[in-house]
């Protein structure tokens, strides 16, 4: 029986298959550029405000920059964590009867493939932040120097800051599904 899932699951899964419910394809159908755009919105703010006091400030940008990478190299994991705990709390919700009459409608498959991509989608961007930092503070061991290095500094702690300030801040939309997954089992 499980042999037959894993093979049906894996049809399913065809990368030509664009309107298949697995893979890629079906993470950007459901997660959609207005979600991502709607979660990305304040981190870009909180980037821009962190990259504009660091170049307007008398402190070394490669010294702000390597304290934003410590950070990120601290917290992104747990939150990757974090969110895999949240994930798996809601999937209890999911294998309840409440979740199994939402399936039974068009909003109900809707608000579960949502709450799916947006899982995917936040521990997408967690894993590029975890390498990402990782690779930057490689580079910054490395040692180079440049004429333009202030600016390399201002638009790599951007990148950085943009990645941290999403984990923290992708917190409150885990918090609401699974408020709302909680509420399905109160509705009738």
């Amino acid at each position: 029986m499980s042999c037959e899932l894993v093979i049906q699951t894996t049809i399913a899964m065809d990368k030509n298959n664009e309107k298949s419910d697995f893979g890629w394809n079906s993470l950007f159908r459901y997660y959609g550029l207005k979600g991502f755009l709607r979660d990305i919105t304040l981190p870009i703010i909180i980037s821009i405000a962190i990259c504009v006091g660091t170049y307007l400030s008398s402190k070394d940008s490669l010294d702000i920059l390597k304290t934003v990478i410590g950070l990120a190299n601290e917290i992104v994991p747990a939150m990757i964590g974090l969110v895999l705990a949240a994930y798996t709390v809601l999937l209890t919700f999911f294998t309840g009867n409440s979740f199994k009459k939402a399936t039974e409608t068009d909003d109900g498959r809707k608000f579960i493939k949502g709450i799916n991509a947006g899982f995917a989608a936040c521990l997408s961007l967690l894993a590029i932040s975890v390498v990402f930092s990782i690779i930057i503070a490689v580079c910054i061991e490395w040692g180079y120097t440049s004429e333009i290095a202030e600016y390399i500094n201002i638009v790599t702690l951007f990148g950085v800051s943009f990645l941290l300030s999403y984990a923290i801040i992708s917190i409150f939309g885990i918090i609401i599904d699974i408020y709302n997954s909680g509420q399905t089992t109160v509705i009738q």
